[in-house]
C-alpha cells in the first residue's frame, strides 16, 4: 500500500511517499482506509519544536477529573494538559537555598542556638 512516512521528521522535507506492507490488524484494532489527508505546515513545525512527555501510572480518578475539566473548557485532554503545564511553568520557583540562608541570617542574632537538622536526621536514621 502507498503511505506517507518519515524516518526522522525535522521538517516537511523529511516526509516520504513509498510502498509499505499492509499492517496486520489485531482483534481490538481497526484499519481505516484513507482516501485523502491534509497536513498543515504548522503541524510539521510543531513536530520540530514540541517534545512529547509521557506520564505513566496516572490514577484513574485523576484522569477522569482531567477529562472532565477538558470537557468543561470545551477542549481536548491534550490541550487541557498543555495549558496546565504552561500555568505551572509560569509559577516562580523560589530559590530554597537562598531562602534557608536568609532565615539562618535572621536567626543568627537571636540568643537561641539552632542546629542543622540534616545532621540530626542522619543521626536518627542510623539508630
Amino acid at each position: 500500500m502507498k503511505a506517507l512516512y518519515y524516518n526522522e521528521l525535522k521538517s516537511y522535507q523529511g516526509i516520504n511517499l513509498g510502498n509499505f506492507p499492509q499492517p496486520e490488524v489485531s482483534d481490538n484494532e481497526v484499519l481505516v482506509p484513507v482516501k485523502s489527508a491534509l497536513c498543515y505546515h504548522i503541524d510539521i513545525n510543531e513536530v520540530n519544536t514540541m517534545p512529547d512527555i509521557l506520564v505513566r501510572d496516572v490514577p484513574d480518578k485523576t484522569l477522569k477529573q482531567l477529562k472532565l475539566k477538558a470537557k468543561l473548557h470545551n477542549r481536548s485532554l491534550q490541550q487541557e494538559l498543555k495549558d496546565a503545564l504552561e500555568n505551572l511553568a509560569r509559577v516562580a520557583v523560589p530559590d530554597i537555598t537562598a531562602r534557608a540562608a536568609s532565615i539562618r541570617k535572621k536567626l543568627a542574632g537571636k540568643s537561641r542556638k539552632f542546629t542543622d537538622s540534616a545532621g540530626l536526621l542522619k543521626e536518627d536514621r542510623c539508630r
